[in-house]
């Protein structure tokens, strides 16, 4: 073994260079230094290349454990090893032993990666993890996490990996964007962005597996960050746009009957209004009255009354045009707003809902009870106009609805 020894010799006399010298070579001298480093490079020139390995890939470990930043370990290998060449030509001149020397240092390169690599892996998809569970995707999108571990773990069993979907079309998220759900939170623009990011994310798993199968895990870390980094990206792209439209939902929803609430309705008629005041685009407003819903609530309590509210809101939305909103106005009060229709066309859709509701059979203990609903209409016929103008009309008629002996639609 005359390589193995001279280049144990070699290792020796660099690392009494290093450690005489002064502070220039600080980055070889903090890690030569250290015992365990300095007894590796002694012992591991008389290793199998397993041996190595499996040593310097432990020994990354620890250094990525003591919060030594790979770039600065691969640093201090990269310099360490040129200056072991630069020496060993001086000094014999073998391009033999040279190549031995560059062979045993990719060895340790490729080591110290995946070393990093699976503490990285370790550490960080419980922190991507907890990170991501505070978003609405997380049920889709974090299997691209966890390919990571997977495919490290099946290839060093030797097993096959046909748990791990890397077809962007057939993965969780790709399945999810399938069903046109995001088409209710982004504009075509944006979908087409979020799908070229969803298919780096999985050409990154591409590269990762095709790495791994050729033991190339330097290039395996410099995937799984982008990996780990793009996935948090598209997660985080997702769901901010996701969670603030959720949340304006919440805060613009009525949560007992799900239509929306006043809240909202104050902003869509406004813009309507601007809509109306600026090319006289006709709508019209309709009030919504359940005609002597105390009494429900006074004889059958309150769980009845609310089950008849969730009934009358599901009538309503089942029996208005796509265009049309309608909303809880408060108590037992609807709102219905209707795009580009007139007086005459209100008049209709109402007619409509007022005989849908008187005709439906509601459960027991209402059974044999009828409900109808009072109606007052506004349309918009003259501009500008005002949100509180076109809603106290509406409910004057509303008013007018009632004295003149309910179930029935007035307007004017």
């Amino acid at each position: 073994m005359p390589h193995i020894n001279t280049i144990n010799l070699l290792i020796h006399d660099l690392i009494d260079e290093i450690n005489l010298r002064d502070e220039k070579d600080c980055v070889l001298k903090k890690f030569t230094s250290q015992p365990d480093i300095f007894t590796l490079f002694e012992e591991s020139v008389f290793m199998k290349p397993d041996e190595i390995f499996q040593n310097y890939q432990n020994l990354a470990i620890k250094q990525y454990q003591s919060a030594i930043t790979y770039s600065n370990y691969t640093d201090f290998i990269q310099l360490f090893t040129t200056k072991l060449i630069n020496k060993a030509a001086i000094i014999i001149n073998d391009t033999v032993l040279i190549e031995h020397i560059n062979y045993l240092a990719n060895i340790v390169i490729n080591a110290t990666a995946k070393g990093y690599l699976l503490e990285l892996i370790n550490g960080d998809i419980p922190t991507i993890n907890a990170q991501l569970e505070e978003y609405v995707a997380i049920q889709h999108i974090n299997a691209h996490i966890h390919w990571m571990k997977r495919i490290i773990y099946d290839i060093e069993d030797g097993a096959q990996i046909a748990s791990v979907e890397l077809n962007p079309q057939k993965c969780q998220f790709g399945l999810w964007a399938a069903t046109n759900e995001l088409a209710n939170f982004f504009s075509p623009q944006e979908l087409q962005n979020i799908n070229h990011m969803h298919h780096a994310v999985h050409n990154s798993g591409k590269s990762i597996y095709y790495h791994l199968k050729h033991k190339k895990y330097h290039q395996v870390l410099v995937d799984y960050l982008f990996l780990s980094r793009m996935s948090i990206n598209l997660v985080s792209k997702l769901n901010i746009k996701i969670t603030r439209q959720l949340l304006q939902e919440q805060i613009e929803t009525d949560s007992l009957t799900k239509l929306r609430n006043r809240h909202s309705l104050e902003r869509i008629l406004k813009k309507t209004l601007s809509f109306y005041n600026k090319d006289k685009e006709t709508f019209s407003l309709a009030m919504l009255d359940i005609d002597f819903f105390k009494k429900i609530n006074d004889t059958y309590g309150h769980q009845v009354g609310d089950m008849v509210l969730q009934k009358i809101a599901q009538l309503l939305k089942e029996n208005i045009r796509e265009s049309d909103m309608i909303f809880r106005y408060g108590g037992e009060e609807f709102l219905l707003l209707l795009p580009q229709c007139d007086e005459e066309c209100a008049q209709i859709a109402c007619e409509k809902l007022r005989t849908s509701i008187e005709n439906h059979t509601f459960d027991a203990p209402l059974q044999n009870y009828t409900i109808t609903l009072s109606i007052g209409i506004s349309t918009a016929k003259k501009a500008p106009l005002s949100t509180k103008e076109i809603i106290e009309k509406a409910d004057n008629n509303l008013y007018l609805a009632k004295e003149r002996g309910r179930n029935q639609v007035i307007s004017s």
